[in-house]
């Protein structure tokens, strides 16, 4: 277990037409990659029994000192842009591993009992251009565009959750009700 945990996933891709330019090949090679990060994932989870691995979900690794004093930095997801492959006249960005599904989430920041995540108010989103486009998924979802924390960024904490039918949609999603904390800069 202990050695499988560290495995690193290949592949190998045969073209199902000969491909006789040096170049094309390595443009494909270049798209393509050879290792599956994602599948990489999947086995230190699996294998964590075996190797110790521990705070392999997102959000339940918070070590690292954030851009705002007082804070803790914990990444929810790695984001590359043009990714899987870039299209014309148009930039966007993807999560490189499926991000967890909000009830997930929900769960591992409640677990965070002392703990508070900053959050942007509607004001400060419209200001930055940072958009929720969850309710309309035709849309683009993600700007290629830098959203660090700033001291203006108020502090909250999950207090409950519950999973209802949306008013437009009437698909299930999840709501929290939480709780204002002041911001670095109101502290200050």
């Amino acid at each position: 277990g202990n050695f499988l945990g560290n495995s690193v996933v290949k592949w190998v891709v045969c073209p199902l037409k000969p491909v006789t330019e040096e170049d094309d090949l390595q443009k494909l090679d270049d798209a393509l990659g050879v290792e599956d990060g994602l599948a990489r994932d999947y086995i230190k989870t699996a294998y964590s029994k075996f190797t110790g691995a521990k705070d392999l979900l997102p959000g339940e690794d918070c070590g690292e000192q954030g851009l705002v004093a007082g804070t803790s930095q914990c990444q929810l997801g790695i984001m590359q842009e043009d990714m899987p492959e870039p299209y014309e006249q148009e930039d966007f960005l993807c999560p490189v591993r499926p991000l967890l599904p909000a009830k997930k989430q929900i769960k591992i920041f409640r677990k965070k009992a002392k703990t508070c995540m900053l959050r942007m108010n509607a004001g400060q989103m419209s200001e930055a251009k940072w958009f929720y486009r969850g309710l309309t998924p035709t849309r683009k979802q993600y700007e290629v565009m830098e959203n660090p924390p700033t001291e203006e960024l108020r502090a909250v904490k999950i207090m409950k959750s519950r999973s209802r039918p949306d008013h437009k949609f009437n698909i299930w999603r999840n709501f929290v009700t939480v709780a204002y904390g002041c911001s670095q800069k109101e502290k200050e």
